[in-house]
């Protein structure tokens, strides 16, 4: 059997082998970290269905500003703990940085509090 190391390998050299540079493979790579992990959280957000609430995010990266939204079930969560699980999926999948501005749930600012746990997580 193969292992995901030798996989990688053959993959990498396959794409060396095609005109890739070292700077395109590790986009594609980091590509792929970004898509395992979003179907990760996404899988885990989705499990339970029922109890769902709507997230509205409002930040800015690049100094554009952006509004992303969806519908979570809450799985026994706070409002607040989805919305920031979200906030996080949002800045993995951004090469720059993102400044949260606004978190409405169901019509509700929970800014602060999902502000309050990033600031946790860094300690």
């Amino acid at each position: 059997m193969i292992s995901m190391n030798e996989k990688w390998k053959k993959l990498i050299q396959q794409f060396e082998e095609n005109g890739y540079t070292p700077s395109d493979i590790q986009r594609i790579v980091h590509f792929y970290d970004v898509t395992m992990e979003t179907d990760k959280m996404l899988k885990e957000l989705y499990e339970d269905v029922g109890n769902e609430h709507t997230d509205q995010i409002f930040y800015t990266t690049s100094d554009n500003s952006v509004l992303r939204r969806g519908n979570f079930p809450l799985k026994k969560k706070k409002p607040e703990e989805v919305a920031y699980v979200f906030w996080k999926w949002i800045k993995k999948e951004h090469p720059y940085p993102c400044e949260l501005e606004k978190v409405i749930v169901d019509g509700e600012d929970l800014t602060q509090l999902v502000k309050i746990l990033e600031k946790a997580s860094h300690l």
